[in-house]
């Protein structure tokens, strides 16, 4: 909007006046230039921006240059080292493969963020939403809680729970993920 007020507000932006060309040209052409005659450009003539333009271009790069200043610092916490994602899909990839063992007709209680991997299941809940008055109160033939991220202290209580009740540990991934087989799953 600034550069589009800029530009309204110059008047001699793309006008060329006799000026314009006066430093430029060799000295018998400006000997006959007449202040009413058109002039016209010639080919070996090396054409000057006017000086509205070189301000506008001023302007217009200081505005792009604290843009990209300021743009660069409010993303820069957000900046992530290819190093770790890269390390970060690699442990994606070995959640997935464990998390491709269950068999798929097998009802799944789940963490939130793994809900999404396990949604083709016909009987998949959120452990996050269990405690809620009207939720459904079976019980799932395998338990899978993300350990990533310390969540292991969020999900303890329900891990003894769970471990209280018969379930087995199938798959212990430290710092990756956790699937406990309830025993009649395993028949």
């Amino acid at each position: 909007m600034l550069i589009f007020a800029t530009i309204l507000s110059v008047e001699d932006m793309f006008q060329h006046s006799p000026s314009f060309y006066r430093p430029t040209l060799p000295r018998q052409a400006r000997l006959r230039q007449l202040p009413y005659a058109k002039t016209k450009a010639i080919l070996y003539q090396r054409q000057y921006p006017s000086k509205s333009y070189l301000a506008l271009s001023m302007v217009s790069g200081i505005i792009l240059v604290s843009a990209l200043f300021f743009g660069a610092t409010v993303f820069a916490e957000h900046y992530v080292p290819r190093a770790t994602v890269r390390q970060r899909q690699q442990i994606a990839q070995e959640m997935k493969y464990e998390m491709d063992q269950i068999p798929h007709q097998a009802s799944v209680r789940a963490t939130t963020w793994l809900t999404t991997y396990l949604s083709g299941r016909s009987k998949l809940i959120d452990l996050d939403y269990e405690h809620i008055a009207n939720a459904e109160t079976w019980q799932a033939d395998y338990i899978v809680i993300d350990l990533r991220y310390n969540r292991k202290e969020a999900f303890a209580e329900r891990i003894e729970t769970a471990i209280a009740q018969g379930y087995l540990i199938k798959v212990e991934l430290p710092d990756k993920i956790l699937i406990l087989q309830h025993p009649s799953a395993a028949e």
